[in-house]
């Protein structure tokens, strides 16, 4: 080969193999240099730049997050150091201090988002569906849920509050129903004494020969005598007697708180020929309390219904409230009074139809009322003829333990309390407007509705008893105690009063025979 051919060859041999030799390099070269001034013409001193000043601020952050730990540390140590103080203080007998407050250390984490706000609470529970589940009302909640009517907010349409009813002393024999120890003996003396305007004079007659003396009659003059059937104790029965005869009437009553009537009561029963040799003529009253068999043979101060029900209801087991009363009779009303829905609609549909009934905590109201209903002159003042002498006062554990012995009673005391007070606003809402009021004679205006929540009487509040004149049920406290009247089925008698599962059954033939003492209601 020539030599210049071989030195061409050489030279071309070199060339390859340096452009082989670059290339390899420049595929080896690591990325951090890839950015140099010299491969990229001169942009990496920007990203260089970058990251450091990235890097000083993470060195700045790192700095301050240690300062404020030692910052943290220090309040730490301080706090242990006073702390520290003050217990040597207080074990040197020194006067006590207040360890020294401090704010809570600042966190660095960041606020945490608030809590959302809780559920609202679920809605009660519909009164079938509580009393299902065992539950019981209190009577606070019984009369949370009794519906209102705008005339108890003095809501009245634009002629103003609707009128009262007032006695048509032509036309309406007067009657008293005297309820026993509600002040009724010193007000039959008011309303037979008390000067009519019209000249009219009550003339007191028999309750139960009322029906047939006054049927007949068309009417009555003042200056004259008018009937009142206001001699006796007696309950709606005859009333209706007269109701179903025709006969216009127009009939008043007081009520009285059922504890208190009931103290009153049993006071007033120690002293009655009856209770002779028996052992409430000793007891006091928390005494008698704890005694199921004394309770039963002398049933009528606590009884449920002695304060208003069994008297408007007509459903009174007494005979000295009601004549001729057969056992079936007897055995019939007592089987109602345990049905708390219909003895209840009952005594307030008769209720309604009463031309007044004052309340005895309530009285010099109740008397304006009786003035503006009875057309008197002036209005009247009650005396206490029939009080008797002061007694012992009643602890707290006794009015409660009444109270649970008369639950439907206490409904029916407080239903009437909302009917006074709606009466007397609208009497006073019409004093106001001179006298002006709407024309109301059917007296719809003060039907007011009302909600019974159950019925069964025992459900009304916690504790509740329910009783017939043999058997006293308190299904809260277990007690369940049958009096053995001689004579009668006790089978049956159970079946009107049936026990419940975990009722403690106690029984006896009479109060001598009877050693018990329990403590009935808790």
């Amino acid at each position: 080969m020539p030599r210049r051919r071989r030195c061409l060859v050489l030279v071309v041999f070199a060339v390859v193999a340096g452009v082989w030799l670059v290339l390899t390099l420049m595929a080896d070269t690591p990325p951090g240099l890839a950015g140099s001034p010299a491969t990229n013409g001169g942009n990496g001193g920007v990203e260089q730049r970058q990251i450091a000043k990235q890097a000083q601020e993470m060195q700045l952050q790192q700095q301050e997050l240690q300062r404020q730990r030692d910052d943290l540390e220090t309040q730490r140590l301080q706090l242990r150091q006073e702390q520290a103080a003050f217990e040597a203080q207080r074990l040197q007998g020194q006067q006590r201090v207040q360890p020294p407050q401090h704010d809570p250390p600042q966190r660095f984490n960041p606020p945490l988002p608030p809590p959302p706000p809780p559920p609202p609470p679920p809605p009660p529970p519909p009164a079938a569906a509580h009393i299902q589940h065992g539950g019981s009302f209190s009577l606070d909640q019984i009369l949370a849920m009794q519906p209102t009517s705008p005339i108890e907010r003095g809501e009245y349409g634009p002629e103003g509050p609707p009128c009262l009813r007032i006695w048509d002393h032509t036309k309406e024999a007067a009657a008293f129903m005297h309820i026993g120890k509600a002040a009724g003996t010193s007000f039959r003396s008011l309303y037979t004494g008390t000067p009519h305007q019209y000249g009219c004079k009550l003339h007191g007659r028999g309750s139960y020969s009322a029906a047939s003396s006054l049927r007949g009659n068309s009417g009555y003059s003042c200056p004259g005598s008018v009937p009142c059937i206001c001699s006796e104790h007696y309950d709606w029965t005859p009333l209706q007697k007269m109701e179903d005869a025709g006969i216009p009437f127009a009939p008043v009553a007081v009520q009285r708180h059922p504890v208190s009537r009931a103290i009153s009561h049993f006071y007033f029963a120690r002293k009655l020929p009856f209770t002779a040799g028996m052992k409430i003529r000793k007891q006091t009253l928390g005494q008698y309390l704890r005694d199921p068999q004394s309770m039963l043979e002398t049933r009528d101060p606590w009884q449920d219904g002695q304060n208003g029900v069994s008297w408007f209801s007509a459903t009174h087991v007494g005979a000295w409230a009601v004549r001729g009363l057969k056992e079936k009779d007897k055995a019939y009303r007592e089987l109602l009074a345990l049905n708390a829905t219909a003895i209840l609609d009952r005594a307030i549909t008769n209720y309604q139809k009463f031309l007044w009934v004052g309340i005895l905590e309530k009285m010099p109201e109740s008397l304006e009322l009786l003035a503006h209903a009875m057309n008197y002159a002036n209005v009247p003042t009650l005396s206490g003829s029939n009080k008797g002498p002061k007694r012992p006062p009643p602890s707290d554990e006794e009015k409660a333990k009444l109270a649970r012995l008369m639950p439907l009673d206490l409904f029916f005391y407080h239903y009437a309390l909302r009917v006074h007070n709606a009466k007397y606003k609208a009497f006073k809402a019409a004093k106001a407007n001179g006298g002006k009021c709407t024309p109301d004679p059917e007296n719809k205006a003060f039907r007011l509705p009302y909600k019974v929540p159950s019925h069964d009487p025992t459900t009304f509040m916690p504790g509740a008893c329910a009783s017939t004149r043999f058997v006293l049920s308190c299904p809260d406290t277990g007690i369940y105690h049958h009096w053995r009247y001689p004579g009668l089925d006790f089978e049956a008698q159970e079946r009107v009063l049936p026990a419940r599962p975990g009722q403690q059954k106690t029984e006896c033939a009479n109060i001598n025979s009877c050693t018990a003492n329990i403590n009935l209601l808790g």
